[in-house]
C-alpha cells in the first residue's frame, strides 16, 4: 500500500500519544496530510539524507546515525590488535592465517537521536497575501513534514509541538519509523494559526521540560522577536546541549507591500494577536522606512544566529518543497547526504 492510501485509512485515534499526557488540543487531520506528505520523486531523493544533528546520539537498538564508539553490534567498521581481556569470540581467525597476528573484529554501534519539530501557531502565521495561495502555517507545515520524513526514515525519536502556551506539552511523539510518518503529517496539518505566546519563552519552557537535550528545529516567521530575545534563547540552550537550527518562513509580500495598494492609498491593518488596528499609507518614503527596518531586523536575527552556531534559514510562500527548500537545508548544512 503506497504512502499516501494509508491516509484514507488512517483514524485519529491510532495517533500514539505520550504516556500520562493529556490528549492535545490540536487536532489531528488525515485527510489534509495527504497534501503534506512528499511525492514519490521527492522521497526518491530524500533517502538520501539525514539530520546533521552534531550531537553525541544516545545509543540505541533502531537508529541509523554512526557512533564513535565501537562494540558487538553486527556491522563490521575496522580490526583492532588483539589484547588480554579482549573476548576470544571477537578474533579473526582469517587474518591470524594471514598475518600470524592476533586480530578482533569491531562494529559499528548504532545510536538514535531525539528530533524536536516546533512549528510557530501565533495567529501573524495564518497571514497569507494576495498574490500567494498558501499561508505561512502552511508552509511551516510543509516543511515540518518534509524533515518529519528524513528523521523517521533514520529512525530517529520524533517529537512534534505547536508553540503556543497550551499546547507546547501536549504533542505528537515520540515516535519512530517509517510507518509513523502519515499521523505524523496528520499532526502537523491539524495545526492552526490562532495562538499569541512569546515564542522565545515557550521554546526554552518545551526544552527545560525535556529529561536530555535532542535536536531542535523552530519554524516561525520570528515576528515580535528581536536580537537580543534570539540570543538569550541561544545561549541557554546551548548552554543545555541543545542543537538548534531556526527555519524563518515569510510571505513574499512582507520583503515588499508596495503592491497591496495603489501608492499614497490610505489601508487599515491590525495585528492579528492582538487585534490593535492603524490606518496607514503606502507612499514611497513610508514603504522604503519599513524595508530598511525590515532588512536592518533580519540582518540583526542572522549576525546573532551565526554568533551562536545556529543555522537560520529563511524559506517564503509557494516555495517548492524539492528542490527550492530542500538545497536551502542542505546548504546550511541541516541535512547530509
Amino acid at each position: 500500500m503506497s504512502v499516501r492510501a494509508r491516509i484514507r485509512s488512517l483514524s485519529p485515534a491510532r495517533l500514539r500519544q505520550p504516556r500520562g499526557q493529556a490528549e492535545t488540543r490540536v487536532r489531528t487531520d488525515p485527510g489534509a496530510a495527504q497534501g503534506l506528505i512528499p511525492d514519490e520523486a521527492t522521497i526518491g531523493r530524500l533517502r538520501r539524507f539525514s539530520l546533521n544533528h552534531g550531537l553525541r546520539p544516545v545509543d540505541g537498538l533502531v537508529g541509523e546515525h554512526r557512533s564513535r564508539r565501537r562494540g558487538t553490534a553486527p556491522e563490521f567498521s575496522d580490526f583492532a590488535p588483539y589484547t588480554p581481556g579482549d573476548d576470544m569470540r571477537r578474533i579473526d581467525w582469517n587474518a591470524y592465517a594471514r598475518f600470524e597476528t592476533l586480530y578482533v573484529r569491531e562494529s559499528e554501534i548504532t545510536t538514535e537521536l531525539d528530533v524536536h519539530l516546533l512549528v510557530d501557531t501565533s495567529a501573524s502565521m495564518g497571514w497569507k497575501g494576495p498574490e500567494t495561495d498558501e499561508s505561512k502555517l502552511h508552509l511551516a507545515q510543509r516543511t515540518g513534514a518534509l524533515l518529519a520524513w528524513i528523521a523517521l526514515a533514520r529512525a530517529d525519536r520524533l517529537t512534534i509541538a505547536a508553540l503556543d502556551r497550551e499546547t507546547a506539552n501536549l504533542g505528537f511523539g515520540p515516535v519512530q519509523g517509517r510507518g509513523m510518518v502519515v499521523p505524523a503529517a496528520s499532526f502537523l496539518a491539524g495545526m492552526e494559526a490562532a495562538g499569541t505566546a512569546t515564542i522565545t519563552d515557550t521554546i526554552e519552557s518545551y526544552a527545560h521540560a525535556r529529561p536530555r537535550p535532542g535536536f531542535l528545529v523552530v519554524i516561525s516567521d520570528l515576528i515580535g522577536i528581536d536580537s537580543d530575545a534570539l540570543d538569550g534563547m541561544l545561549a541557554r540552550l546551548a548552554n543545555r546541549r541543545w542543537r538548534v537550527v531556526v527555519i524563518h518562513v515569510e510571505d513574499p509580500m512582507e520583503s515588499d507591500p508596495s503592491r497591496l495598494a495603489e501608492a499614497h492609498e490610505v489601508l487599515e491593518i491590525e495585528d492579528p494577536e492582538t487585534r490593535s488596528r492603524q490606518r496607514i499609507n503606502l507612499h514611497p518614503d513610508t514603504v522604503g522606512r519599513y524595508v530598511r527596518g525590515r532588512d536592518a531586523w533580519l540582518a540583526d536575527l542572522a549576525t546573532t544566529a551565526t554568533r551562536r552556531s545556529v543555522p537560520l534559514i529563511r524559506v517564503a510562500s509557494g516555495m517548492r518543497m524539492d528542490p527550492d527548500v530542500l538545497l536551502r537545508l542542505e546548504r546550511a548544512g541541516v541535512i547530509v547526504s
